[in-house]
């Protein structure tokens, strides 16, 4: 019998110790990136070895077990309740994506800055906190780092809903910049028509907007729309960074990354 590769579970206890669970999805496109018959015997190894136990909700989604916590100890977040996990897993799509190409120095869950009042005033320079991003990072650019925020969309909220969420972020004075992956277009055009008076176009707070279902099938060939400008996100990340960000994940090839898995996103929040 082969030799199993321990890296792999690692890095799967690593993710879900981060995130607060694990999907077959996130697996097999981002931690284990081999034929699909190795994926699936590795995907059932975390099961056989004890270190994860399945979800009553969803056999596609697993959660530490108590043999993983007793070996990660208390930097292991809790289990992400199961209403929650198909959002998370977005968002954990997107920030990998970015991840696996270097492009993120200092990162920020949702969960983070709920738990830490005090430092989420200081990363998102507000006075009072009325909404929290889905996931804030710096980006690191030509000359220095940009504060951005994504926010998953996964449901349509009301516009008074997204008013409040565009004020909130007009008071962010350390947020740069902020992308929204929307759940269809009736979305972003609310979201879009929220954040257009002038005051906040005059603060500079112009969200980029996508689909969420154009992520899933082109990856950084997604499409973001700023107002009436359109640009594919890895045309915005190579003029910000300047440097080539190629959309290898869309097209299903892996191999070669420059940056390993474990060093993308999986460590604490600096």
């Amino acid at each position: 019998m082969r030799v199993l590769n321990e890296e792999i579970f690692k890095d799967a206890q690593a993710f879900a110790a981060r995130w607060g669970f694990l999907t077959r999805d996130i697996f097999y496109k981002f931690i284990c990136q081999m034929r699909p018959s190795q994926q699936f015997r590795y995907w059932n190894f975390l099961l056989k070895k004890r270190l994860f136990i399945r979800s009553g909700s969803n056999p596609s989604v697993l959660f530490l077990s108590r043999q993983s916590r007793r070996q990660l100890g208390q930097s292991a977040r809790p289990s992400r309740f199961h209403s929650f996990i198909n959002h998370d897993a977005i968002v954990a799509d997107v920030a990998l994506t970015l991840g696996q190409f270097n492009l993120i120095s200092r990162y920020w869950l949702e969960d983070d800055l709920m738990r830490n009042p005090l430092d989420a005033h200081q990363i998102l320079g507000g006075g009072r906190i009325y909404r929290l991003p889905d996931f804030v990072f710096d980006l690191k650019t030509r000359k220095s780092v940009l504060r951005c925020a994504i926010e998953i969309e996964k449901t349509c909220k009301t516009k008074s809903r997204y008013d409040k969420i565009a004020l909130a972020y007009s008071d962010y004075r350390r947020i740069n910049l902020v992308l929204f992956g929307c759940v269809n277009k009736a979305t972003e055009s609310m979201i879009r028509r929220s954040f257009s008076c002038q005051t906040l176009r005059d603060l500079g707070t112009v969200p980029g907007t996508f689909l969420i279902s154009e992520f899933g099938e082109h990856g950084l060939a997604t499409r973001l729309r700023f107002n009436e400008k359109e640009l594919p996100l890895q045309n915005m990340l190579h003029d910000l960074t300047g440097g080539p960000v190629q959309n290898i994940i869309s097209k299903g090839n892996l191999k070669g990354m420059a940056i390993p898995f474990r060093n993308a996103i999986l460590g604490d929040a600096s």
